[in-house]
């Protein structure tokens, strides 16, 4: 009961009743007040029960009212009655006013829709349809939502937008002429969520029908910024707003089509999500000759190092049996894959365009032919980038390393018998997880005859995994710029490739890979094939993350896989990989001194043998000292505050290691290793806050060249720098103005010319490589992939998990941030099952058993699911290869539609 209940019943008029009432009731209570408690309580109650009993009475035709026409009231109206009964009076009255509350929030929530506007025939009108599931592409679509905006049916109805995945060339006008205007802050965080999937897919985007209370909370919500000139208001009602809204944006919408061009079917446009990473400007410029400060610091080199020591060239010469005349590899179609002979140049002295240095290293790599290292081990050198190497048993070959190509591996294996004999191959070892000693395999031996049992396959523990991870994970990015670090599509001569410094270059055949049979993982363990004893020494985290080393006790002889060449090797290669542990590289080479000290002669993956005990030791100590101490004086360093490239430039290597020839760095840097060294411990902060949040390449240098006083007054301040031989400042300035002005052809000319300096006087073969590649693409344009190791074979061997890893890595994020599938995987050799679930841009995968069903399903052998990382996923490819697909067709389409394969001609000097 309440009191305006009571004087309602009374007769009361208005509110003020309650008024006069209470003056009554003071009266009252002050006149007869000492009389009240004559009055028995029987009595009160029953006055109360008669009160309450008119009050329900008179309600009776309300009551029935609510129960027939709401649910929801007529649960708050029974739920407040018991209440009352209950508790207190007053906590009813707040239990119902909740109650309330609650109800009509689930009820606005279920009002709340969107429905499709579809144009007539004649275009006069619009009927209403069922929103698509799908953005349709090469229309525009209008979508009316009538709501109030309240949270509790934006989160509902941000389910039913209609999905962009596989979404091009469309247009969008979304009709808000229903809104109450006052929309939460939910609704306004939702609209700018799929303001950013609409532009991520090119959509043309109009709001219209937006009255003016909720165009001032776009405004303060910043809608308005994200959508200029596209909010219409709702003046002269809600069709023509939406005509008005429709007609501009098909006239966008067909504009952008017939500047771009129109894809046309299904094809994906072009990601409009970011500008293409690629400025393509080739400009007629030629080579510069050296200039007169390189010169000079050619000439510096030359008086610094000790030349007169041949040594070397003693070793890298000895034990020749014989050379493949021409050393030219080609395919069948006679595309040339490798050809030594175009270093035939690399004599006598350095001209000044070469760092005299280099020169040396790149001559005695290029020595090439069949060598015996002592007898019944014999190395085929300079026919790839790496070595291969064969250890004669009773009856065959034991082969260590099988280089980079099946069409170099095959040529080395016919030197080899062409002068030792027809002798089968009983086993290869793999050294360690890189593909130039694994690529080349099937030009050795078939897969049938490892399947077979006629030939073991040996690598060391985790080598599948990293083999195929590193080439496939980050291979598109590593390949590009493996090309630019191996100089692949420079002119062989003086002025261009001279060498990578660990080899030559990379042949550019097919790269295969055959799986090991047989797994090693701890140092000591033997196994003999063939009459040949070979004991292991695991060397895992040093050049590469799987890596041993091989002793051949019968022969004396040590096979030190990659740890010990004649170079300073790389901690992190330019290339790109994982950052490597010098401090564990070091002290594996501790214990290959200790544990073998009868060797005799020691020879690499890479370069030529060493021979003599002492000499031995001593090559191996050199290698050990300088991953040593630029570990530890890094540390040092970094310790006393100073930065990676502060380091670089600080630190002096001590002078028996500055003039080891083993120990110069032609493959690895002093320098890069350095930094590596850095980011290895430290990461890529240098913990000074201006480089915390720096701008990105392109808008700094728009700055600096504004703050510069624009492109041409930068150039010239560069051409003063040059002339000066500040190389490393030119680069930096000019560098800033074509990634400001990517056609500015006096800043790309004078870069050019530039990195072209910069790899005259570099000693390191691949930072030459990198200036020079970087010269020849400003000046020609860019030169793509030449050489790929995430082949055909390397993806064959992923296994499912990785397999799914690789389609993650490909998911264009803001393109399937409104997608929601999901896969199962099922496999029939195995009895495996995954289910993929793409959701939130994230394609996640599981192995544990699942609820419900699937969108699809996929069924094959673990052998066929790798063609679906190599694109095939349209389901009459997937039959061919013998994949079952069941469920939604369409699902697979939804998923291809997200993926976006790496680019293998992005841009790298140029924005």
């Amino acid at each position: 009961m309440s009191r305006t209940g009571v004087a309602t019943s009374g007769g009361a008029q208005t509110r003020w009743a309650g008024v006069f009432a209470g003056a009554w009731l003071v009266v009252l209570v002050l006149l007869l007040g000492p009389s009240a408690g004559a009055i028995p309580m029987a009595v009160i109650g029953g006055l109360l029960l008669v009160i309450s009993g008119e009050l329900v009475a008179g309600r009776v035709a309300d009551v029935r009212l609510v129960l027939r026409t709401s649910r929801l009231s007529s649960a708050a109206m029974i739920a407040t009655f018991a209440a009352t009964t209950q508790i207190p009076l007053q906590q009813a009255i707040f239990v119902g006013a909740g109650l309330s509350i609650v109800l009509f929030a689930v009820q606005v929530a279920s009002r709340g829709r969107i429905v499709e506007l579809v144009p007539t025939d004649d275009g006069a009108d619009f009927r209403v349809a069922e929103v698509p599931t799908a953005l349709p592409s090469g229309r525009t679509t209008v979508l009316h939502y009538v709501g109030t905006g309240f949270f509790a049916e934006v989160n509902r109805l941000e389910e039913e937008w209609p999905h962009t995945a596989g979404t091009h060339d469309a247009g969008l006008v979304v009709s808000l002429r229903g809104s109450a205007g006052i929309p939460s802050t939910t609704f306004l965080k939702s609209l700018d969520r799929l303001i950013d999937r609409w532009h991520a897919r090119g959509v043309e985007v109009v709001l219209c029908g937006v009255p003016d209370d909720l165009r001032r909370r776009l405004d303060t919500g910043g809608v308005t910024d994200r959508l200029t000139g596209a909010i219409l208001s709702d003046a002269g009602g809600v069709l023509t707003s939406v005509r008005e809204a429709y007609d501009l944006v098909e006239s966008r919408r067909r504009a952008r089509a017939a500047t771009e061009g129109d894809p046309g079917g299904d094809v994906p446009p072009p990601r409009a999500e970011r500008p293409p990473r690629c400025h393509r400007v080739a400009m007629a410029s030629e080579s510069k000759p050296p200039a007169a400060s390189i010169v000079d610091q050619q000439q510096a080199v030359r008086d610094s190092l000790p030349f007169s020591d041949t040594q070397d060239f003693e070793d890298a010469t000895r034990g020749l049996i014989g050379r493949r005349q021409p050393n030219a590899v080609t395919a069948d179609d006679g595309t040339v894959l490798w050809d030594n002979d175009t270093y035939a140049y690399l004599d006598g002295d350095a001209p000044d365009s070469v760092n005299p240095s280099l020169w040396r290293q790149s001559r005695l790599n290029a020595i090439d032919g069949l060598f015996e290292v002592v007898p019944g081990i014999y190395q085929v050198r300079g026919m790839d980038l790496s070595n291969t190497t064969f250890v004669e048993g009773d009856e065959g070959v034991v082969v260590i390393d099988t280089l980079l190509s099946v069409e170099t591996g095959a040529a080395a294996l016919a030197l080899y018998r062409e002068h030792r004999g027809d002798r089968p191959v009983k086993a290869v070892v793999y050294t360690h997880s890189h593909a130039d000693h694994f690529g080349g395999t099937k030009g050795f031996v078939s897969p049938e005859d490892v399947e077979a049992g006629r030939v073991r396959v040996f690598a060391p523990e985790g080598f599948l995994e990293h083999a195929v991870s590193e080439n496939v994970y980050a291979g598109v990015a590593m390949n590009r710029r493996a090309g630019y670090m191996y100089g692949a599509a420079l002119a062989r001569g003086p002025q261009g490739q001279v060498g990578a410094g660990l080899g030559q270059t990379l042949s550019v055949g097919e790269v295969s890979l055959v799986p090991p049979t047989d797994t090693i993982s701890t140092t000591g363990h033997e196994e003999v094939v063939d009459g040949v004893r070979l004991v292991f020494q695991m060397a895992p985290g040093t050049e590469a993350p799987s890596e041993m080393l091989i002793y051949l006790p019968d022969f004396q002889a040590l096979c030190a896989a990659e740890d010990a060449t004649h170079t300073l090797h790389n901690l992190l290669t330019l290339r790109g990989a994982v950052v490597r542990d010098p401090h564990a590289w070091a002290r594996y080479l501790t214990e290959t001194i200790d544990l073998f000290g009868d060797v005799e002669v020691v020879f690499a993956s890479h370069h030529w043998p060493t021979w003599g005990r002492e000499r031995v030791v001593k090559y191996l100590q050199d290698q050990r000292d300088i991953y040593a101490y630029l570990h530890d004086q890094t540390l040092r360093m970094l310790n006393q505050g100073l930065t990676g490239p502060e380091i670089a430039e600080e630190i002096t290597l001590p002078p028996a290691l500055e003039n080891a020839w083993n120990a110069r760095g032609y493959y690895g840097s002093v320098s890069h290793n350095v930094k590596a060294i850095y980011q290895r411990y430290l990461g890529w902060f240098d913990g000074n806050p201006a480089h915390l949040w720096e701008h990105p390449p392109v808008e700094r240098a728009k700055r600096y060249v504004e703050l510069g006083g624009g492109a041409d007054a930068v150039v010239e301040a560069a051409r003063a720098a040059y002339d000066a031989g500040d190389f490393r400042w030119v680069a930096e300035l000019v560098n800033h103005v074509v990634f400001a002005e990517p056609d500015h052809a006096a800043a790309r000319e004078l870069l050019a010319d530039t990195y072209e300096q910069l790899g005259y006087g570099a000693e390191n073969g691949t930072w030459r490589d990198f200036f020079l590649s970087g010269a020849t693409e400003l000046r020609d344009g860019q030169f793509g992939t030449p050489t790929e190791t995430n082949a055909p074979d390397v993806i064959a061997n992923l296994s499912p998990e990785m397999l799914f890893d690789a389609l993650a890595i490909q998911v264009n994020g803001p393109l399937a941030w409104d997608e929601k599938l999901t896969v199962d995987v099922v496999l029939t050799d195995t009895g495996d099952r995954y289910r993929l679930r793409l959701a939130h841009g994230v394609l996640t995968y599981s192995a544990a058993p699942q609820r419900g069903e699937a969108d699809a399903t996929l069924t094959a052998s673990k052998q066929a699911l790798p063609v679906l990382a190599m694109g095939g996923l349209p389901p009459e490819k997937l039959a061919a290869v013998g994949i079952e697909l069941s469920g939604d067709p369409a699902v697979l389409g939804r998923l291809v539609a997200v993926l976006e394969p790496g680019d293998k001609d992005f841009a790298i000097v140029t924005p």
